[in-house]
Formats: C-alpha cells, structure tokens, sequence
C-alpha cells in the first residue's frame, strides 16, 4: 500500500522493481508503461541483470497485449502450453515468442478499470526454482497497488505540466499586454523620429538652428525607444524566471 504515497514515477517504479527482485528473488524486473504517442508500451526502467539492454517496446496491437487486456490476469511463460483452450497453437507459439523477445518469465498486468497502464516483466527466480502459489498471488495484489501508483503518479506529472503551460500563458498574456499598453508610444516615436528626418533629407529646414533642433528630437526619440526596449527585455527575463 505504501506504493500510492509515492510521487515520483521514477522513484517509484524503482521501489516496484526493488520488491519484485527483492521479495520474489527474480533475476531481474522489468516495467512498461503505456506511450500513447507511440502506441506502444515502452520499456521504462529495469533492475537486475537483463540479458539485453536493448529491450523493445510492445506495439499496442500485438497479441501479446490484445491476449493481456483480454483475460486480465499474469501471464507465466510455463503455463501457455495449458492454454490450448483459449489459444490455437500458432497464438501460443506468437505469444511464446513476444514473451521471449522481451525476456518475460512473467508478467503482471498493470490495470485501471478497462486500461492497461503498464505490466511488470520478471524472469526466472535465482536459484531457478519455480515461482509458487503463494509467489503468485504476493504478484497479482501487487499489481493492484502498482495500478492505483502508477494512476496516481502519471495524474500528478499531468497536473505539474498543466499548472506550468497555465503559468507560461499567464506570463505571454502579460507580455502581451504590456506589448499593447506600448504599441501606441513606440508608433508615436516612430513618428517622432520618421517626419523630421524626412524634412532633413529635403532640405526642408532653412537654418542651422532649425536643423539642430530637429536633430535633437530625433535623438531624444531615438535614446527614448531604447530604453522601452531595454524595459521590454528586462520584463521577459523576470518572467522567465
């Protein structure tokens, strides 16, 4: 039950993988979890010694996975050859070879209501006695909790990434608005700067001290625009912090 408290999805499916190691004495464990991008349940985090690091993800319209949602209960490698009556024997021999591609002795099934969120993938025990009944119902109550965790840590991460996409729209909202409140002061020192540079082009001021004074509006303008950028950038920064 401890399971549930735990936050972190990373640091739980280590303590998923510490008890089914630890507990059962499995060589190794193996978690997927469900990747909706991909369609397909992803290998996720292992412990103990797999005989290949590389392990693939199983598509989501595999027999394997179709066999899992189906029954909703483990599935132990030894046991498909009873399943003669669920199965003909290519199924079982497919269902065979998926198991041994991801080097799956068992695997526990991870369910929330009709979802398969994951399943755990164990291989054979140490001393490579046989897991027993009593091995098998520790596993089935573990994916109950496992289930309930995993639920709960995914709603988490999802709940962080909304409050920061919200946090990130508040802050391009304030930029935009702030952007707006200066929109009307940048158009006037455009103006300010574009008609008496226009008139010097043409030669428009007769005196000297005309042209200075023009000159210098456009300079003031100018420095004046500059700073509301300097304010601009300076108000991005904080945001992003």
């Amino acid at each position: 039950q401890g399971l549930t408290l735990i936050k972190n999805i990373d640091r739980l499916l280590k303590y998923i993988e510490m008890l089914t190691t630890k507990i059962l004495k499995a060589e190794y464990s193996m978690i997927f979890l469900l990747d909706k991008n991909n369609f397909q349940y992803h290998f996720s985090s292992s412990r103990g010694h797999i005989p290949d690091a590389k392990i693939p993800g199983v598509p989501q319209d595999s027999l394997l996975i179709k066999h899992i949602k189906k029954h909703k209960k483990l599935l132990i490698y030894e046991d498909l050859k009873t399943k003669a009556d669920q199965l003909n024997a290519k199924e079982i021999k497919q269902l065979g070879f998926l198991m041994n591609s991801i080097y799956a002795h068992i695997i526990i099934p991870a369910f929330i209501k009709d979802e398969l969120l994951g399943f755990i993938a164990l291989g054979n025990r140490a001393s490579n006695e046989p897991y027993t009944e009593e091995d098998i119902l520790t596993l089935t109550t573990m994916s109950i909790y496992a289930a309930l965790a995993i639920e709960n840590t995914r709603f988490l991460k999802e709940r962080e990434e909304l409050q920061a996409k919200l946090r990130e729209a508040e802050k391009l909202k304030g930029i935009g608005q702030m952007l707006s409140s200066l929109s009307h002061e940048i158009r006037n020192i455009f103006n300010k700067i574009s008609i008496p540079a226009e008139l010097l082009k043409m030669d428009f001021y007769k005196t000297k001290e005309e042209q200075a004074k023009a000159e210098t509006t456009i300079m003031r303008n100018v420095q004046l625009g500059s700073e509301i950028l300097d304010y601009v950038n300076s108000y991005y920064k904080k945001s992003k912090s």
